[in-house]
């Protein structure tokens, strides 16, 4: 070999021992200094601590903050999705969908989850659908996938039959009213009516979430069951065909009524020009002892007064209460408006068809309202800012009037009135290694022992290990001053959020009030029982009121201020509503806010406890067989 042939061979093992280092290093890089080996394509990766290999995504963990919800408009249920390995290590960074169906809507939501593994969503349930139903929320990312469900739940239907007693072959009427968890009518929505499995009637409700069944009543006497269904509820409603004179519908017991009322809703309505749309809704509720519902009351609503400004869908029939103690009517104003309060209407009842024949009307209920030629718009709304006293947090909140072109109307009387809800129990937890105050979950904050939960109800329950509290989920402690509660449920209807004790708000402790038990059985539930206590909670007096503005009346720009103020260790603990009503002449409008008592941020993060720190309802969950809420400690 020559030395030419020489230099070239020595030249190209130098190009081959650099080639195999370059490739040597470069494997190694990817091998210690990558994190972990080649990813699979289109599967995500997570870095696992313990073993430098990447693994794909093993699971998709989904949490809802509600398993049922109601059906009203501006209800929402948040999804939280977790992303993690095979080895149950979080992952950052992964393309996750979310959809849903029955009608519910998704707000936008990231597309993949953030830092820690996670991604958030909120799902509206009533824009588009208002039905009771169940709704599937799925979520995938790649070739996973997982669902959960949560009910939507509130419509009601409810039947008045005219007249109950039908005359053969007699032309008479049901007239059917659907409404929402919070009583608002439920217009546009298909209905159906059935006898003995044959449709005689199908429609849609109108503005007011009526719809009326004409029918002609058979030749032969007998019981006609009549079954409706709408918003995803069915109700039967039962008539008796038989001759005029004759009644075999059971009379209700002399005496047994101990309780009758009467309400309207709205008890502001606009009068009506070329239609009948416009129209309240008069309910009158019938109870005996130990505050159960007497069915069959016999009902006649009418308007008291020489001057008649309306006339009532049920005419001068005689109805009959239901299972619930209710009997129902519209009220149909007619083409002139009232005073304020000026128009009375009454239910006179009776135990017998014979105590209301005649026209007479040995028992009545009565209530107002008023019939306005326009009505006007009220609007509350607050900055969101609490005020810190030595004792007690306030917040201001400012009434808007206007009238219905928008223009600011001065001069207008307000009235406002604050209700309370819901209480709470429960505790907060200093969080020493973010240096701030939270509602814990049940359990520790960087503890992996599992939360305790409630076999009968899948509450949460105080893990007796480190300290009790009854949430899932930590209110923000952000800049804001006031916590908000649509970010962090400070009171949820899934975790120990207890009623008002006082149901019939008549401010009197009664025993099935405060009661842990319902014939001999422990119980509670929205419209039934206590912690038995003794009194009633929430106090009326933890929560007060005031129209800061001089007189009570809009200035020059239709505003009014409000201010709420409460002792400090009350804050977070109670759910409000506030409602205020404007009134001009004959108009008047209404408009509410509900909310949790808030907290200051800057008092979550003092290094003491904070006022708030325990709730003064009690912080224990079940306790000897009773629920969180019937556990008076």
């Amino acid at each position: 070999m020559n030395e030419n042939e020489q230099g070239m061979q020595r030249g190209l093992q130098m190009k081959i021992v650099g080639w195999l280092a370059a490739s040597a290093l470069a494997l190694g890089l990817v091998a210690c200094g990558g994190g972990g080996s080649v990813p699979v394509p289109g599967k995500p990766v997570s870095k696992n601590p313990e073993n430098p290999v990447d693994l794909p995504v093993a699971k998709l963990i989904v949490q809802l903050d509600k398993t049922n919800v109601g059906n009203s408009e501006g209800e929402k249920v948040n999804v939280t999705v977790r992303a993690a390995d095979e080895k149950n290590n979080l992952m950052p960074g992964t393309a996750v969908s979310v959809s849903v169906d029955g009608g519910a809507v998704l707000e936008p939501y990231p597309s993949k989850t953030d830092e820690t593994g996670k991604l958030t969503a909120a799902i509206l349930v009533g824009l588009q659908e208002r039905s009771n139903r169940v709704v599937t929320v799925t979520v995938k990312s790649g070739t996973l996938s997982s669902t959960a469900k949560f009910d939507v739940i509130g419509a009601k239907l409810k039947a008045t039959a005219v007249p109950k007693v039908v005359d053969p072959d007699s032309k008479a009427l049901i007239i059917y009213q659907l409404t929402d968890v919070n009583g608002n009518p439920m217009t546009k929505q298909a209905i159906k009516v059935e006898r003995s499995g044959a449709l005689v009637s199908s429609g849609y409700t109108d503005i007011n979430g009526g719809y009326t069944f004409s029918y002609t009543a058979p030749s032969q006497e007998g019981v006609v069951r009549f079954i409706a269904s709408a918003g995803g509820v069915s109700m039967e409603e039962a008539v008796t065909v038989m001759k005029s004179g004759s009644n075999t519908i059971d009379a209700v017991p002399a005496g047994s009524i101990k309780s009758a009322s009467v309400e309207a809703n709205p008890s502001v309505v606009v009068m009506n020009t070329s239609s009948t749309s416009n129209q309240a809704a008069v309910r009158a509720l019938f109870v005996g002892s130990d505050n159960k519902p007497i069915p069959n009351v016999r009902v006649r609503f009418e308007e008291v007064g020489a001057t008649k400004y309306g006339v009532f869908t049920t005419g001068s029939t005689i109805v009959y209460s239901d299972r619930n103690g209710e009997a129902t009517a519209a009220y149909i104003p007619g083409s002139r408006y009232s005073p304020t309060d000026g128009v009375t209407v009454r239910a006179c009842y009776g135990y017998t068809d014979a105590d209301l024949s005649g026209g007479a009307c040995p028992n009545q209920t009565a209530t107002t309202l008023t019939v306005v030629a326009e009505a006007i718009s009220v609007t509350v709304g607050t900055n969101n800012k609490l005020i810190s006293n030595l004792l007690t947090y306030g917040q201001d909140f400012v009434v808007q009037v206007v009238d219905s072109a928008g223009n600011a109307m001065p001069g207008v009387s307000i009235a406002a009135s604050v209700d309370l809800l819901r209480f709470a129990k429960g505790e907060w937890f200093f969080n020493g290694e973010d240096k701030v105050w939270v509602r814990s979950a049940t359990q520790d904050f960087r503890d992996s022992r599992p939360a305790l939960t409630d076999p009968d109800t899948g509450f949460p329950v105080p893990n007796p290990d480190f300290g009790r509290a009854w949430y899932l989920e930590d209110p923000r402690t952000s800049e804001q001053q006031v916590l908000d509660p649509k970010g962090g449920p400070l009171i949820n209807d899934k975790f120990a959020a207890c009623w008002n004790e006082d149901r019939n708000r008549n401010g009197v402790r009664e025993i099935e009030e405060d009661s842990l038990t319902k014939d001999g059985v422990v119980h509670y539930s929205k419209d039934f029982g206590g912690n038995g206590n003794g009194k009633l909670d929430p106090s009326k007096s933890d929560l007060a009121i005031k129209i800061l503005t001089p007189d009570g009346k809009t200035d020059e720009k239709g505003q009014v201020t409000l201010r709420i103020e409460y002792p400090q260790n009350l804050a977070s603990w109670l759910e409000y509503q506030i409602l205020v009503s404007g009134k001009v002449g004959g108009t008047e409008g209404r408009a509410t806010w509900i909310d949790t008592l808030g907290v200051p941020a800057e008092a979550t993060k003092q290094e003491g406890e904070p006022p708030f720190v325990r709730s003064r309802y009690g912080v224990e969950g079940t306790r000897n067989g009773l629920s969180g809420c019937a556990n008076p400690r």
